[in-house]
């Protein structure tokens, strides 16, 4: 299920990301908030100039998002690694799939399910004595 939810973030974020140039309500929000920015009414800035940088900041934000992307992109890699791996290797996938439930705070539900299933592998997991 954790899987899902990192490629259902990576999914949304990415078809986000690639009509974020062609989204209309967020260039009318980034207009009118340039526009009501009390400088530049002072300065009585021509609509085409707020235009302008409108277009700059979308694709300032465009290239600044593809960040976060591959991110998911690298913790959604790590789950389903761990996920095909976890019958040869179920110690290091127990820790794996903690270590990206960390590191994927921000999504919320995914920690929820990653980090009590790598602490209930890791507790049924027999003991192994370094000294035998």
């Amino acid at each position: 299920m954790s899987l899902v939810l990192l490629v259902a973030a990576m999914t949304a974020l990415s078809v986000f990301t690639i009509t974020l140039e062609d989204n209309i309500t967020l260039r009318t929000l980034l207009t009118d908030f340039f526009s009501n920015d009390p400088k530049a009414q002072r300065e009585n800035v021509d609509a085409a100039v707020i235009e302008n940088i409108t277009g700059d900041t979308i694709v300032f934000l465009k290239g600044i998002l593809i960040f976060p992307i591959g991110y998911l992109g690298l913790l959604t890699i790590a789950n389903g690694t761990a996920l095909f791996l976890t019958k040869r290797y179920p110690y290091g996938s127990a820790v794996t799939f903690i270590v990206v439930g960390a590191l994927s705070f921000f999504t919320v539900m995914t920690p929820l399910l990653l980090v009590p299933a790598g602490m209930m592998m890791l507790k049924r997991m027999p003991n192994r004595n370094v000294n035998q």
